[in-house]
């Protein structure tokens, strides 16, 4: 069990999560946003770590989540595979994913539209959980940073949009 702070490239803020595992292409974590608290999921891609840290205050947080007896298992039915494939794991266990790409500032969550060798379109999932069918941007999953699910505001958005749904 590790915890470490990942700093992605041209990103500002680092990421730090206790390690689950990881393959040559991604690292799975448990977020920690803030203090000792976990979040949701985040899977990183290597191709854009700039740099892996563990120091004091990582090692802080890992003797916290020890001492809580946090569990490192990983969430049920995950395997690592290419980054299209995670996502559509995500959307058939969550009904929806979430990614991000070099803007950090940029999160999309979304549903397949289509998808044809390396690039995919999405139907966009709004913050108020309206599903905009007519977004129509063309993503690189080459370019894709990072892949995340489960976490608190992920799951905000699921259960508005969910109620949409139910209220259409």
């Amino acid at each position: 069990m590790t915890v470490e702070t990942i700093i992605v490239k041209n990103w500002i803020n680092p990421i730090t999560g206790l390690i689950l595992s990881e393959n040559e292409d991604w690292v799975l974590m448990h977020e920690i946003p803030a203090d000792y608290a976990l979040d949701g999921y985040l899977l990183i891609n290597k191709n854009y770590l700039r740099s892996r840290e563990i120091e004091s205050e990582e090692l802080q947080k890992l003797r916290v989540l020890k001492l809580k007896k946090v569990s490192t298992k990983i969430p049920e039915g995950f395997s690592f595979s290419t980054a299209l494939d995670m996502l559509k794991w995500s959307e058939s266990v969550y009904g929806q994913f979430q990614f991000q790409e070099d803007i950090e500032d940029e999160t999309y969550f979304g549903k397949m539209k289509s998808e044809q060798e390396a690039q995919f379109i999405v139907d966009f999932i709004n913050s108020d959980g309206t599903i905009d069918t007519d977004f129509d941007v063309v993503f690189d999953v080459n370019k894709i940073h990072t892949i995340a699910f489960a976490a608190d505001y992920f799951n905000s958005i699921r259960l508005l949009m969910l109620d949409e749904a139910s209220n259409a």
